[in-house]
């Protein structure tokens, strides 16, 4: 199978079901707001996303116009989000706290959840 198809199954899937159940669950989204303000979760959730980012990136790294492209890109993204998450743990948790609405976090599921949808679209079908 290819590597690209794989990778666009596991992502679209993945970035979909984690966003909807955070859109539709009222309870593990404030959940996960909760728990972002742990170091500990911060800082693993850091270690996660960087290790996620790496796979990608040395194993897929496609430029393309397409949702191999997206796929690339999301591998980048994952990698600078963990960074960031394990250069500026405190910085993460300052950010999440002075949060004075959910909008950009829900803007950012919608957005994830998006992706997972185009993923699922031409990775299934």
């Amino acid at each position: 199978m290819d590597t690209s198809l794989i990778f666009g199954q596991v992502l679209g899937l993945t970035l979909f079901l984690f966003s909807a159940i955070l859109l539709i669950n009222k309870t593990a989204f404030k959940t996960a707001i909760r728990l972002h303000r742990s170091k500990a979760l911060i800082l693993l959730t850091g270690f996660l996303f960087s290790a996620v980012g790496i796979i990608i990136i040395v194993s897929h790294n496609i430029w393309e116009l397409n949702w191999k492209g997206v796929i690339t890109i999301t591998g980048w993204l994952f990698l600078l989000e963990g960074l960031f998450r394990l250069l500026f743990i405190d910085l993460t948790i300052k950010i999440i706290k002075n949060l004075k609405s959910s909008i950009p976090i829900m803007i950012s599921l919608y957005f994830s959840l998006i992706v997972g949808i185009y993923l699922i679209l031409v990775t299934f079908f």
